[in-house]
């Protein structure tokens, strides 16, 4: 690709090496560019060079760039590149992305605010993975009707959003014909970005493009001098053509004066230079054109000034013929030739003046009607102290940015608890004191949160218990965040101490809190202790709502210490009063906690439809209502009741997002949760690999924690992998060390069956018939102590196994037709398949190869249409061994049948192939990516149960005559 340009000296390399990048990407193959090198090299002139290339190719091209000083304006590059050309989409194309879940981009994009809620807007900072893929997946789509150009120049200036947007997009690089290209400085980077940008650097799919210093001759005829003059210029300036322009421009020869050491303040020496010969007007341009940002609104920078529109204007076309300013595409819209020329301008202006900037953009911001993002910056540099209205702004600001820029939320908090006057009640503080609790741990600092959350106790009230209980409450789940259970059940303990009733509401909150809490500690009996304090104080209280909470806690803390029949009476009590409240009901924050109560004990109950579905609703509403503080209690509930009623693919994304948001926060003690219950996911379903990956990395979190579920949990599911991959000596060890000794104690109510039959399968494994037996002989004793069928199927499990390594065939295959009923009975397909396998390898141990083949076959069938495939695979290749043709077969489909079994979407889709769409014809029109639309297709061709486009047109012909 070429095209005629003006003359780039001396960088003939790299435009070749950038157009060949681009051409790569016009052929449909993602690139991704890292153009680095120092100030005032020519990084963003090349990428400038760039961008004219594509753009005379017919590719949409998107091009955005940090300022030094918008470092605190949420994906201010990302907005700057991609929402002049939103702006510019058709209804029909915006309802598109509403529908198809890309409504978190309205949490970043002003163009797209009036596309409305949408199921993946991000509520928390743990959930910023959503925007990123967002972001992603409309690159695709972009990229389906015209190759794309993304630039995203000056990331070392980029606000922390945008860089872990950035750092995503190289993880996993939309698909198609894409190129995005990074502009970074490689020396004099802030330390908050050196993180981010080294992940982009080394990222294996980026090609890194640094430009080196021009030569003499270039710098010099860039300059227009030559010989000597030119050598003595590339000698001070070091190759540096904006160092040179800069001299060159402010009529300053480079003379002896000048060192190597003090080039950057010559340059801006030079800076000044040049706008001293300047008239004043121009000058007091350029002052507030810095202030108000770059690029910059006309508007405001008039409104910044004092010497009325017709000065500015004046002083604007000195700036514009000089070369200082520029204007961009966007009406009364100019930027700096240079960051730097800006950044020199800003640091010259006397910081009083600048103060005054900010106070005069913010005001007239304020008078047409600015929301609280756009006047932050403004406020926080002129705002005084005890400005309660500054102090509002700042808190909404930081409010609407939390979920997807902690940092910049935790910046303006901050700001605005420094303005806040002593004499302002306390609970103000309290409150933005929360606030910053939150967004500290948005950008992973769970401790810093921790401290605000503890200085906030400090300033309680002795008489406000409210604050007291909501702040204890608070700083324990932050304990418990960080791995450290014991010191949430101190400070709640003191709370409870400091409450003057025992009996009274708050006290009743607290202790339901602490049976919460006690879970994580492994101590369930205490939970259920203090879930019947709880109930007893609300039933003499008579407040409903407090009983409710008390009885779900009831039913939690029973179900988890096996006391069944007292959960499953507190559990008919509480179930009809909460899951037929409406939406707006049951999201006050006591109910939907009892939901989260209600769900966990249900999982423990054999009720793994209900705990889906009341977790699935507790997510939902935790969300949408801001109740963010639940959601990696139900995650795990919704997560794992999906996978044993067979929903695989529901439980692997639950988990897989949840896991994404957990790394963004650096939040390791709730990764290594979310990573464990994915890891047994992965196992129960037959990928033992990513299984042995993902529990190796839970237990390296949980192994440093103290003794408790988290720990407890982690080293059984690794256990478990262990045993699969053949290393059952290490499985025994570690689920003694780790979950609670040989009896398992630290696993909860009949999930502890599953670890016994773990243990006897391992103890199977090495030989020792009598030590499995011991096990199953605990195995009995939980089963016949808690009363569910979960565990009562693991012992028939673990004794069908020991029956058939003691030669006992005949009671092996009894007890897995026993399992094989238990797991019927529970509702889980992929525990009745793995039984139904458990009785085929019985009955031919027994001898009784056809029935061995029915059973067999059965799991075979239930394997595969649970989308175990290895799993399917192993079974297979036992019915081989039995002599048994295997013929593949077609997975059942759910629900209806042939054009009714298509989504809406599929429909649309399946219409424009009846039509003779392409591809690409059919993700321009449906404004969908191409892999999107493949992936429609795959699912057309198989819900039809046809091989071809043309099948497809024929099956509409004929549904609809």
């Amino acid at each position: 690709m070429t095209r005629e340009r003006g003359e780039l000296l001396g960088r003939d390399g790299e435009i070749a090496a950038l157009v060949a990048e681009l051409d790569e990407a016009v052929a449909g193959r993602t690139r991704l560019v890292l153009v680095t090198g120092e100030a005032g090299i020519g990084k963003s002139r090349l990428l400038e060079e760039l961008a004219e290339t594509a753009r005379l190719a017919n590719c949409l091209t998107l091009t955005g760039r940090a300022a030094e000083f918008e470092a605190d304006l949420p994906f201010a590059a990302l907005i700057d590149a991609l929402d002049p050309y939103l702006r510019t989409l058709d209804d029909r194309d915006l309802e598109r992305l509403s529908l198809d879940r890309l409504g978190a981009l309205a949490a970043v994009f002003p163009a797209l605010e009036g596309i409305g809620p949408a199921i993946d807007v991000p509520v928390n900072a743990g959930e910023r993975f959503r925007l990123h893929r967002a972001v992603g997946e409309l690159l695709e789509r972009l990229a389906a009707r015209q190759p794309v150009l993304l630039v995203l120049d000056d990331l070392h200036w980029a606000d922390q959003a945008s860089l872990e947007l950035a750092a995503h997009l190289t993880r996993r690089a939309p698909e198609g014909a894409i190129l995005i290209a990074f502009g970074v400085r490689t020396a004099s980077m802030p330390e908050r970005a050196s993180r981010a940008l080294a992940s982009i650097e080394t990222a294996y799919q980026v090609t890194r493009l640094e430009v080196p210093p021009l030569g003499p001759a270039a710098l010099g005829r860039l300059v227009g001098v030559g010989g000597a003059a030119a050598g003595r210029l590339h000698e001070l300036t070091r190759g540096n053509p904006f160092f040179a322009l800069q001299l060159s421009h402010s009529g300053a020869a480079p003379g002896r004066e000048l060192t190597l050491d003090n080039i950057p303040q010559a340059v801006q020496r030079a800076i000044r230079l040049e706008l001293d010969a300047l008239a004043a007007s121009a000058r007091e341009v350029a002052g507030a054109a810095a202030v108000v940002g770059d690029p910059f609104d006309l508007d405001l920078t008039i409104n910044a000034t004092e010497i009325g529109e017709d000065a500015v204007l004046d002083g604007l076309d000195e700036l514009c013929v000089h070369g200082i300013v520029r204007p961009t595409a966007m009406p009364r819209s100019f930027e700096f030739r240079h960051p730097l020329v800006r950044s020199a301008i800003y640091q010259a202006t006397p910081p009083g003046t600048r103060i005054a900037r900010h106070r005069l953009i913010a005001d007239h911001l304020g008078g047409r009607g600015a929301g609280p993002v756009e006047l932050a910056r403004h406020v926080e540099h002129s705002a005084r102290h005890g400005d309660l209205d500054s102090v509002r702004v700042l808190t909404l600001a930081a409010e609407a940015v939390l979920a997807q820029a902690p940092l910049s939320a935790a910046r303006w908090t901050e700001t605005a608890l420094s303005l806040v006057p002593a004499s302002e009640p306390s609970r103000r503080r309290i409150r933005l004191l929360g606030d910053l609790a939150l967004a500290r741990a948005g950008v992973g600092d769970l401790h810093g949160g921790l401290d605000a959350l503890h200085t906030s106790l400090s300033l309680v009230e002795p008489d406000d218990h409210r604050a007291l209980v909501n702040v204890a409450v608070a700083a324990a789940l932050g304990e418990r965040l960080v791995g450290r259970p014991d010191l949430a059940d101190a400070t709640l303990a003191a709370a409870y101490e400091r409450l003057d009733d025992p009996e009274s509401a708050h006290a009743v909150m607290v202790a339901i809190a602490r049976s919460n809490n006690y879970f994580y500690l492994g101590a369930f009996d205490e939970m259920l202790v203090w879930a019947r304090r709880a109930e007893a104080a609300a039933s003499r209280l008579g407040d409903d709502s407090l009983l409710v909470a008390a009885y779900a806690a009831l039913t939690e803390g029973a179900a988890f210490s096996g006391r069944i029949e007292a959960a499953l009476e507190a559990h008919a009590l509480v179930r009809p009063l909460l899951v037929t409240l409406d939406d707006r009901a049951l999201s006050r924050q006591l109910q939907l906690e009892a939901l989260c109560s209600l769900a966990g004990a249900e999982l423990y109950l054999d009720l793994y439809h209900d705990a889906y579905a009341h977790a699935q609703r507790g997510l939902r509403l935790a969300r949408e209502t801001g109740q963010v503080h639940l959601m990696p209690v139900f995650i795990p509930i919704a997560g794992s009741a999906a996978w044993v009623i067979g929903d695989r693919e529901a439980a692997f994304e639950i988990f897989d997002d949840a896991i994404d948001g957990a790394r963004m926060l650096g939040n390791d003690s709730t990764l290594a949760w979310y990573l464990f219950n994915r890891a047994l996911a992965a196992l129960v379903y037959g990928d033992s690999e990513l299984a042995d990956k993902l529990s190796e990395e839970s237990w390296s979190l949980a192994e440093p924690l103290g003794e408790g579920m988290i720990r407890a949990f982690s080293s059984a599911i690794r256990a478990s992998v262990m045993l699969e991959t053949g290393r059952p000596a290490e499985a025994i060890g570690l689920i003694h060390a780790g979950a609670g000794g040989p009896d398992v104690a630290l696993v909860a109510g009949g999930w502890r069956g599953l670890w016994y039959e773990v243990l006897a399968n391992a103890h199977l494994q090495l030989g020792e018939l009598d030590a499995a037996r011991q096990v199953v002989g605990r195995a009995r004793s939980l089963a016949a102590e808690v009363r569910v069928e979960i565990a009562a199927m693991s012992a028939d499990r673990a004794e069908a196994a020991v029956a058939m390594a003691a030669g006992d065939s005949s009671r092996a295959v009894d007890l897995a037709r026993s399992a094989v009923a238990r797991a019927a009975a529970i509702g889980s397909p992929i525990w009745t398949a793995s039984s139904q396998e458990l009785l085929g390898r019985a009955l031919a141990a027994a001898g009784d190869d056809e029935a061995a083949a029915t059973a067999l076959d059965l799991a075979s069938v239930g394997y595969d249409g649970l989308g175990a495939v290895r799993l399917r695979d192993r079974v297979d290749g036992e019915l081989r061994r039995l002599g048994r043709t295997v013929r593949r077969r077609t997975r059942a489909g759910r629900g209806e049948q042939g054009l009714a079994a298509l989504t809406g979407r599929e429909l649309e889709v399946a219409e424009l192939i009846r039509g003779h769409a392409t591809n690409r014809e059919i993700a321009s029109n449906l404004f969908l990516s191409l892999k999107t639309v493949e992936t429609h297709i795959r699912h057309i061709f198989e819900k039809l149960g046809v091989n071809s486009r043309a099948d497809v047109a024929r099956a509409i012909e004929a549904a609809t005559g």
